[in-house]
């Protein structure tokens, strides 16, 4: 949702990586054996714009200020309700010297606990 209200899309088609956080809790028995007690599991997406004309850079700033964002997966059909991680840095090629792409980071918003 952009600053007005209006929902968009942008797509993101370059350089996907998805990773998992691990974090572990552990106890330790009567007989000293630690175990695993419990594991929280946070997905993330590593994203890539690809090259961006500077006219159409602007849209992507609404991904930084909406209420909420929604990871779709075209391939798969599955979407996933994320936050983005970092901040917004106005590019253009003025200031870049170069052509314009976004990288974000985001996470999940739930996280998976496995609990043992």
């Amino acid at each position: 949702m952009d600053r007005f209200g209006s929902i968009q899309s942008q797509p993101f088609r370059e350089n996907i990586t998805y990773s998992e956080d691990f974090n572990t809790e552990e106890v330790i028995s009567y007989d000293d054996i630690r175990r695993t007690s419990t594991i929280v599991v946070q997905p993330k997406w590593k994203l890539h714009s690809g090259w961006i004309p500077d006219k159409h850079y602007m849209y992507y700033e609404s991904i930084f200020t909406s209420p909420f964002l929604i990871l779709y997966d075209s391939e798969t059909y599955n979407n996933f309700i994320v936050t983005v991680k970092g901040n917004y840095i106005e590019k253009n090629y003025k200031n870049q010297k170069s052509l314009v792409d976004l990288e974000l980071n985001l996470e999940a918003a739930t996280t998976q606990n496995f609990i043992y």
